[in-house]
Formats: C-alpha cells, structure tokens, sequence
C-alpha cells in the first residue's frame, strides 16, 4: 500500500520494521505492541515497548533511523512522533496522509465554440 504520491514508500513495513529493531536492539527482554488503524484519510501505526536493557547490538549504526525515517515520512506529508512513554518503554507513532483510491475526476468545460457551420442549416 503506497501513501499519497508515495511509490517510493511501503506503509508498514519500514515504520514497523525500523520501530521494532530499535526494541530489540535498544531494550532487549522487552514486550513489543503494534497497532495499526486506517482513517478515510491517513494510517497512523504505533509501535510500543515495554522497555528493557541495551542489546549488544545497541552500539551498531549511524544513529539515523529514527530522523531518516521521519525525513522519510515528512516527503509524502507524514509525521513521526517518537519517545519514552511516561510508565516506561518507548513509543514510535507514524502517521501518513493517504489519497483516495480513485480521485474525483475534475469537471470538464464545455468544447470552445467553433467558427459557424454554413451547413447547420440544411
């Protein structure tokens, strides 16, 4: 499923996927949710985590997931809102603008009138 003009864009799997390495990379033992819910005009994902302790892996990469996605996001008019929830874990929300399945076709003028047909009248 693609976002607004967003055929460089997979929904879900790269804001899941990227959410739910940082768990296991960053709170390892921790119990992970994703919600998922599609609006007539945007999807919003969630991903949570209960928190836990720094895998081995936590030291790995360039520390650019989470700000590359939200540039992601930000080019088809998306948001990422990311932080430490307030009893403990960590929340990762997307939210991406969706068009319509088939867009209203614009209205069309009526055809220009031509110059006189001197055969209209026969």
């Amino acid at each position: 499923m693609g976002a607004g003009a967003g055929q460089g864009l997979v929904v879900g799997d790269d804001q899941q996927g990227l959410a739910l390495v940082n768990t296991v990379k960053h709170a390892s033992g921790a119990r992970a949710a994703v919600t998922v819910t599609r609006a007539p005009d945007a999807l919003r994902i969630e991903v949570t985590d209960t928190g836990g302790t720094p895998g081995p892996a936590a030291g790995t990469g360039n520390g650019r997931g989470l700000l590359g996605l939200r540039e992601r996001l930000a080019v088809y008019g998306g948001t990422l809102h990311t932080g430490i929830r307030p009893l403990g874990g960590y929340r990762v929300r997307a939210l991406i603008p969706l068009e319509p399945a088939f867009p209203p076709i614009p209205a069309q003028p009526p055809p220009a009138a031509g110059p006189p047909n001197p055969w209209e009248h026969l």
